[in-house]
């Protein structure tokens, strides 16, 4: 699903990989570590996050994507940025009703790390759509 997202947003798929890894097995990790390093230096810079595609409605094509994933019925929250009600940063928010999708942005201060928001009490045994 991810993989999906990505490329529907118009990232290669191999931008994001999965690997498990048990803390006990440094070696493999390491060997992880240096596949994905060499597989993204393969593809280039990545250049979607130039401030002019911020401005080109970037946050529109999000926008796009999780008002599907919920008329879909494919995800119960979608956890993403709206625009702080006192400066011009970018706060996590936690949509539960398609509703407020109108409200989510994403700009080049959209920097915080949304997978600290995947809390368990808020998406166990919860589909969760994630920017």
């Amino acid at each position: 699903m991810t993989k999906k997202l990505l490329t529907f947003v118009g990232y290669h798929e191999n931008r994001v990989q999965f690997s498990w890894v048990s803390a006990a097995e440094g070696p493999k990790f390491a060997k992880v570590v240096a596949k994905v390093t060499e597989d993204i230096k393969k593809l280039g810079p990545l250049h979607r996050f130039k401030k002019e595609n911020f401005k080109n409605g970037l946050f529109k094509q999000i926008q796009e994507i999780a008002t599907k994933l919920f008329a879909e019925n494919k995800i119960d929250y979608f956890v993403g940025y709206k625009q702080n009600s006192f400066d011009d940063s970018q706060v996590p928010f936690l949509i539960t009703d398609p509703a407020e999708i109108p409200k989510l942005v994403f700009t080049d201060k959209s920097v915080f790390n949304l997978t600290n928001y995947l809390k368990p009490d808020h998406t166990k045994r919860k589909r969760v759509g994630l920017v």
